[in-house]
């Protein structure tokens, strides 16, 4: 992960059209995890339950082994769905904490924030198993954006401008290695 007070977005997937906040996401793996890193930059950073917050996601699938929701926001709490029959069933809150860097104040309307890093290290013993060699996961990215701590609901929602969410096979290839 890089610093986010030197952060360059170059190589990194961004959203960021639809509010003030910007999103940015990469992806790594090993034999143990798939790392989700997020990079959010807003001027007031909300952070409560995860899809409650300014917070990055994705929608992970996998070929005969589902398709994962994960969001994160900037105190590290996460979590991650399965899809079935068309429902986001929980498998997990709070699985464990991300790995995150602050350069704001979380639920602090009086100051200016930069923005938060997160790291989300996702066994794959949770989304569907070791993963075979040459194998294509599907990644559509998400952003969860709140206009300030006050605000109850007023949370607006961007996904990857052209890919349909419903659809995996419209979304970014990963083949891993």
């Amino acid at each position: 992960m890089q610093k986010v007070s030197s952060f360059n977005p170059e190589g990194l997937w961004m959203l960021g059209k639809v509010a003030l906040s910007k999103v940015y996401a990469d992806f790594g793996y090993d034999s143990k995890y798939f790392y989700f890193g997020s990079y959010l930059f807003d001027k007031n950073i909300a952070a409560f339950a995860p899809q409650n917050s300014d917070a990055g996601g994705i929608l992970l699938s996998r070929p005969g082994k589902g398709t994962f929701k994960v969001v994160v926001n900037a105190k590290g709490d996460y979590t991650v769905y399965k899809e079935v029959r068309s429902s986001w069933q929980m498998l997990v809150w709070e699985y464990g904490k991300a790995d995150t860097e602050l350069v704001c104040t979380i639920n602090d309307d009086s100051d200016e924030d930069i923005g938060y890093s997160a790291l989300v290290k996702l066994p794959w013993s949770l989304i569907g198993g070791a993963p075979a060699k040459g194998e294509k996961i599907a990644v559509h990215q998400i952003h969860y954006h709140k206009n300030g701590v006050a605000v109850k609901s007023g949370i607006r929602f961007e996904e990857t401008e052209g890919e349909n969410s419903d659809y995996p096979g419209e979304w970014l290839t990963i083949t891993l290695k």
